[in-house]
């Protein structure tokens, strides 16, 4: 069976452009209190989007890509200490989306954006949680947790 391969949506330069802008602007946005999983969300799904929309953003963009490096490199502790998932998992997630800001092979700049895809999937759960817990609903560890615990209630036995 072949390996599937990712379409590529034709867009005008201008309209990848903006998607980095605006990935530029969640990144830098990324230590505002509270804010840090959202723009750190939004800000890798503008650049899996820019890497769909482009063979090669590196070339494309030379003059924004360094400025976007830098805001996912200096992402990376802010994510990692904000609790929402686990450091490595931060560090090895912005990792990937920075990847696609660099000259990459064809096979490796796929599997940076199937890398960069199960990232956001994993941040949109990270935020989705974070929304749960804000407003006071239980999340499923919490009830594993609470259920195993010995004082809990058993359930009540048939009555025949």
């Amino acid at each position: 069976m072949p390996e599937p391969t990712l379409p590529i949506v034709p867009t005008s330069p201008d309209a990848t452009r903006w998607r980095l802008e605006q990935a530029a602007k969640y990144l830098a946005d990324v230590a505002e209190p509270g804010q840090a999983v959202l723009n750190s969300l939004c800000g890798v799904r503008e650049i899996l989007f820019a890497a769909c929309e482009s063979l090669d953003l590196a070339s494309q963009f030379p003059a924004l890509l360094p400025k976007l490096s830098q805001l996912t490199a200096d992402a990376c502790p802010i994510l990692a200490n904000d609790g929402a998932m686990s450091p490595e998992r931060a560090y090895w997630g912005l990792g990937r989306t920075n990847d696609l800001l660099t000259p990459l092979a064809p096979s490796v700049r796929t599997a940076r954006i199937s890398h960069v895809a199960i990232f956001i999937a994993e941040l949109t759960i990270a935020f989705h949680r974070r929304q749960l817990m804000l407003a006071g609903q239980e999340i499923f560890e919490e009830f594993l947790e609470r259920s195993a615990a010995p004082d809990f209630a058993a359930p009540p036995t048939a009555i025949h």
